[in-house]
């Protein structure tokens, strides 16, 4: 069941939320993990191949990348005020529940946010399907 946008609106506006920390703080310290993770460990791959003349291959999924190395490095600063309330409607799409976001402890307000930051990310890159697709192809 989706949350309302009344309910996504009261977490913005912090009436439910984690017990002992700011959402916002959380969201921001998430975020850099998972930037940090990404810049570590990003597929490598080859963008052309070995013909004469070469030709371009991975083109989407090398998109894929560099959209969000631009994100992870530049982008989450400029983006943080954004980033709060991407990661609160895409919670407010999920299969989670108003109760289970008011019952919660910290430890599972941040597996909540940790599970949906890369798609927040996406969505501040602008990833198109077809570029993540390819991406999370390649091995």
């Amino acid at each position: 069941m989706a949350l309302t946008k009344i309910e996504e609106l009261s977490i913005l506006a912090g009436t439910i939320k984690p017990p002992t920390v700011e959402l916002s703080d959380l969201i921001n310290q998430i975020a850099v993990a998972e930037a940090i993770d990404f810049m570590n460990n990003h597929k490598i791959f080859d963008v052309i191949d070995d013909n004469d003349p070469p030709l371009s291959i991975n083109a989407k999924a090398a998109a894929y990348k560099d959209k969000l190395i631009t994100v992870v490095t530049t982008g989450i600063e400029s983006s943080i005020g954004g980033l709060d309330k991407i990661i609160v409607s895409i919670l407010g799409a999920s299969t989670v529940t108003s109760a289970q976001l008011s019952g919660a402890n910290d430890a599972q307000w941040e597996t909540f946010i940790e599970n949906e930051m890369f798609r927040a990310f996406e969505i501040i890159a602008i990833v198109r399907r077809q570029e993540k697709i390819d991406y999370d192809a390649l091995s």
